[in-house]
This record gives structure tokens, sequence and C-alpha cells, in this order.
């Protein structure tokens, strides 16, 4: 027999050197780990035309996931998870978080996800900008980069449903300093000819904050755009360093309907009406919408310039037109987006999240 047929499986530890824990959830803990065997990583010699090799070990935010037992060897995973390994396995993107392994313990048969690092979430970012402002190109840089993830995302026929500052990562070392990925994969659904309506899979999805007006109002056959609108949201706050619609959830309701994120809109945004929102008098909570212009005065069209620190000339106006455009009840595609005039200036071959930090 081959001797390496005879090797014992490998445990996690042995692939890899866990270097500390980075955070805990409902779906278990994260630590950050090396591997144990460096990477043969090229680098560029002096010349810039050949490549040496240079060993660098490579680093991973490891999840270890929660599961059950279910008889003597059989472990049961959540749907979201199932769902993550199966959509991240397809998606190969430089700004969507890549799987690098699925690793199966041989002892207890427990599941670690093992993805490349990213040093920074954007929600940590915001909050360091309220000290250090975000430059002009960084902030420029970041929101490319966002949206490229996105129109990969829709290209290939998913959506994320829970777009947020925590769930987008930066790298902040080796060749990919300065990259964007979005994560999270756990409430991403293939859109293309679901079997059912996705409503009637998850009746809450994104959380509240960046949760489209559709949503809020019962929509049952929602489409792409739940995702760019939670992008403007994450827009303006890259702008304003706070979010924007910041609504009390009706806490233990499982009801689409939240009144008071709608009220926070509206008065952003106007009291829509069918002609404005084409089929909104067909979702289901639409009499809710009647009512909330019953019992207060909205405005009629967009204040959303006096809610955003925009600054003068043609480069604030460019930027608040592709907010304004995200932030509509119907808003742009993450394509659309990206060949908007705000983006004209910005090296698309050497975007660079870094470059441009103040």
């Amino acid at each position: 027999m081959r001797r390496s047929a005879l090797r014992r499986p490998e445990s996690l530890t042995d692939k890899y050197r866990i270097l500390g824990k980075i955070g805990e959830g409902t779906y278990g803990m994260v630590f950050k780990a090396e591997s144990h065997s460096a990477a043969l990583l090229p680098r560029p010699t002096s010349g810039g035309s050949n490549a040496v090799e240079d060993e660098e070990p490579m680093t991973f935010a490891i999840k270890l996931v929660k599961s059950h037992k279910e008889g003597k060897n059989d472990v049961v995973l959540s749907s979201a998870t199932v769902r993550e390994i199966k959509l991240l396995r397809e998606m190969h993107h430089d700004n969507v978080m890549h799987l690098h392994d699925v690793h199966v313990d041989p002892r207890d048969k427990s599941l670690a996800l093992v993805f490349e690092y990213g040093d920074h979430d954007l929600h940590d970012i915001i909050v360091q900008s309220k000290q250090k402002p975000l430059g002009e190109y960084t902030r420029k840089s970041l929101m490319y980069q966002i949206l490229k993830g996105v129109d990969y995302m829709h290209d290939v026929w998913v959506m994320h449903r829970d777009m947020k500052p925590q769930n987008i990562l930066v790298v902040g070392h080796g060749r990919k300093r300065g990259q964007v990925k979005l994560g999270d994969f756990g409430l991403a659904r293939i859109f293309k000819e679901p079997i059912k309506a996705l409503s009637d899979v998850e009746r809450v999805v994104v959380t509240l904050w960046y949760r489209a007006p559709e949503l809020l109002l019962g929509a049952k056959h929602y489409t792409k755009a739940v995702d760019l609108w939670a992008v403007g949201c994450i827009f303006v706050e890259l702008i304003n360093t706070r979010e924007l619609f910041c609504g009390k959830e009706v806490e233990g309701s499982n009801a689409p309907f939240q009144k008071d994120q709608l009220d926070k809109i509206f008065k952003v945004l106007g009291m829509p009406t069918p002609q404005t929102w084409e089929g909104l008098e067909n979702l289901p909570e639409y009499n809710h919408v009647v009512q909330m212009g019953r019992e207060r005065k909205y405005p009629t069209q967009s204040e959303l310039k006096n809610a955003v620190k925009v600054g003068p000339g043609r480069a604030g106006a460019a930027l608040l037109d592709l907010l304004s455009r995200l932030l509509e009840y119907d808003p742009i595609t993450a394509k659309e987006a990206l060949e908007h005039e705000y983006f004209k200036e910005i090296v698309r071959s050497l975007v660079c999240l870094f470059r441009g930090l103040v």
C-alpha cells in the first residue's frame, strides 16, 4: 500500500496557525490565521519585466460554523451556511470575498470556512473618518469597487440582500492592499427564475436601515434593486459619517411593514405616489402609505440635497446626482452607476483605496 494512503486526515491546526479570535456571533466564531506552508507569490524584479518567487505566509479569516449532530455521524448545517458555500464556490471576482477552503474536522465533523482576510470593515472606516475625514479619491474608490462587486453579483444572478458597511471588507496588506471585498452571503439568493416568491422563503431581509421601501411595503417579488438602494444608503454614510434613515424597528414583529423607517425615508425623499412609483398601489402594504399621507404632510419632491454634505461645483453636483439615482424608488443598476459622470476621473485600472487617504 502506498504511504500516502496511510496518512492521517489533516486537522484545521495542521493546515493553519491560529493567530487570534476576531469575532463571534450567532453563526459561530471567527479567527485570524496563517497558513503553515508559505505561499509562493510572484514579485517583480527591479527591471519590472520578470518575476522572482518570494515566500510569504497567507493570512485568512476562519469562520467556525455552528452546527448540530443528528445520529452518530451526520452533521446538520443551517440553510444560510449551505447557501453561502454554494454561491461563493461559484463566484470569482476581485471585489467578492474569496472562499479559500472548506474544512471538515475528521474528529468531530465540525465545519470551518476559510476566507481571504480583510483587515478592515467599512463600518470601522466610517467611524474613524469622523476624526480623520476620507479623501475624495478614497470615497470614490470605495464606491466604485462596491459597485463593481454588485455588478458582478447581479450579472451572475445573485442578489446579496444584506448589503451594509459591516459586510464590506477592505484588504490592508500584501498585493491586494486597497481592494474592497463584499462578504457575508448568508442571505444571498439566485434570482433568475426563482421557484417561488423570495418573500415566501424569508419574510424579512436586509438590515432595517438599509432596507428598500418595496421590502418595507411587503413586496413578494422584488428585484436586485434592493441591493442598489442599500448601496445608496452606504454612500450617504460615507459622506455624512452617519446613517441617513435610522428608523426604530417594531420588536418581536416579523411583519415587513415598519412605519418609523418609512417615515424617515418619506421625510427626505418625499411621499411616493402611483405616478412617481409604478406599481406602488399593488404592494401589499400600500394602504399604510395612504394612511401615513393622511396623518402628516410629507414633501412632494426629494430633499436629499439638504440631508447630505455635498461640496460645491461640478464634482458636488455629480455626486448628488449619482446618489439621487441610487436612492430612488426605482434606482439605476450597478452597471449604469459605474458609467456615471461621478466616476469619469477615476483611473479604473489602478483603483486602490489607500492611495487617497488623507
